[in-house]
């Protein structure tokens, strides 16, 4: 079986998409366990999807840019580089769980994370239309 030249660029992006799911999920899942650990209130321990999700806000737009400027390929690894800082930021919140400063370093890493994964989806989404030809779109949606 021969496989085409587009087969590793869409193995690297179907692997970016389970990236983002992750890097939204892990998220949500984490809500109630900093809830417990610092004691917060139902309010503060939204703030972790607020932090997330306001990356998406401001950095939608730049992002945008951003990938015209440099292109797909190197937007895609900036992206992952800033996604895994905000992740390896939660190492030093984990262990700070005895103060709150520890709960605000992850507001801080989940909002760094958001920003990747803003730069990762604005990044990915198009670059799949692109990959192939257009006759091939609607193939890959699938």
């Amino acid at each position: 079986m021969k496989l085409n030249k587009y087969f590793l660029p869409l193995i690297i992006i179907a692997f970016a998409f389970f990236i983002i799911g992750f890097g939204v999920g892990i998220n949500g899942i984490m809500v109630p366990i900093l809830e417990q650990t610092f004691s917060l209130s139902k309010g503060m321990s939204y703030l972790v999807l607020t932090a997330t999700f306001s990356a998406f806000l401001i950095f939608g737009g730049p992002s945008g840019w951003v990938v015209k400027k440099i292109g797909y390929k190197k937007s895609l690894i900036i992206a992952l580089f800033i996604m895994s800082m905000g992740m390896f930021l939660f190492i030093p919140s984990a262990k700070m769980s005895a103060s709150m400063a520890g709960f605000y370093l992850f507001l801080v890493a989940s909002f760094i994370g958001g920003i990747g994964n803003t730069l990762l989806q604005t990044t990915i989404n198009p670059y799949v239309a692109i990959i192939e030809p257009v006759e091939k779109a609607a193939q890959r949606m699938c």
